[in-house]
């Protein structure tokens, strides 16, 4: 019976370490060259940091990646960051807990809330709720 399952994804939570490394650096490497390919503001971003996709050989190489401050994406536009077209995207959103009090605004295509989601499953999985459980999740 599923509520008598230890994990919510059992594949991906009890990988071997060797293979979650691999996944990790996989999908490392698919994002800096997503974002590099497909966003003007990160590739401005890399190149002023002499970062390119193809130098990420390994985990530790995330510290190659530039950091991106509040300051660098407040007030300008989101779709110079969307990795997707612009009609892909299903919801746009906002921060209201940054420091200035300013929204910043998010963009979520499927893909983004199917993990979004999944993740939220698979955290409360862990701290033991099931499907009839009910929760109330209190947010400030």
């Amino acid at each position: 019976m599923a509520k008598e399952r230890k994990f919510w994804d059992e594949g991906v939570e009890t990988l071997p370490l060797d293979k979650l490394k691999k996944l990790q650096l996989e999908r490392l490497q698919e994002m800096a060259t997503r974002a590099y390919e497909k966003t003007p503001f990160y590739r401005k971003k890399f190149d002023e940091a002499g970062v390119k996709p193809s130098d990420i050989t390994t985990l530790e190489d995330i510290r190659k990646l530039p950091i991106t401050e509040d300051a660098d994406t407040r007030g300008k536009p989101i779709i110079d960051r969307l990795a997707v077209p612009e009609e892909e995207v299903k919801v746009f959103s906002s921060t209201t807990g940054t420091t200035t009090g300013i929204p910043e605004p998010l963009a979520f295509n499927k893909n983004d809330i199917d993990l979004f989601f999944d993740g939220e499953a698979r955290g409360k999985w862990a701290i033991g709720v099931r499907p009839d459980d009910v929760v109330q999740i209190m947010t400030r």
